[in-house]
């Protein structure tokens, strides 16, 4: 059976000690609930209430090998329908920035790329490491290494 990757595609993240939640928002951007819980079985509808962890780029293969689990398909929220900002860093020059909306990117100063995700791809391993990191209260250093410079 095929996996559907669509907008709006809810999934759950099986960390061993509790679940997680996520959502696909737009092509390869994922986002993840701040929230944890017990069981796999929630109430999808109560993710909207809670505040988002982040919103990155993922690799497909995290939903099409089935490490993680599709949920539901449900058409995307107004709030979840506008173009998540990524910063670019130019190698070798750390002060030449751009910020991506979708592939549409615009020159800025270095300083309008704080709090912004770097635009890169991320992997299902790497996603969890950094969620149990979040709980943790640790660094997770794959996001340090992707950090604005």
């Amino acid at each position: 059976m095929k996996i559907p990757i669509k907008l709006g595609t809810y999934f759950v993240i099986n960390l061993g000690d509790y679940y997680v939640f996520g959502r696909i928002i737009e092509g390869y951007i994922f986002v993840f609930f701040d929230f944890q819980s017990s069981k796999e079985d929630i109430d999808l509808d109560m993710l909207l209430e809670k505040n988002i962890l982040f919103s990155i780029h993922v690799g497909w293969a995290a939903i099409t090998s089935k490490r993680w689990k599709v949920l539901a398909i449900k058409s995307l929220e107004e709030k979840f329908r506008i173009a998540t900002p990524f910063f670019v860093q130019e190698i070798g020059n750390d002060d030449l920035c751009w910020i991506d909306y979708n592939g549409k990117r615009n020159q800025v100063t270095k300083s309008e790329c704080f709090g912004l995700e770097r635009l890169a791809t991320w992997n299902a391993i790497h996603v969890e490491q950094r969620i149990r990191d979040h709980y943790d209260g640790k660094p997770n250093l794959y996001l340090l290494g992707l950090k604005l410079r």
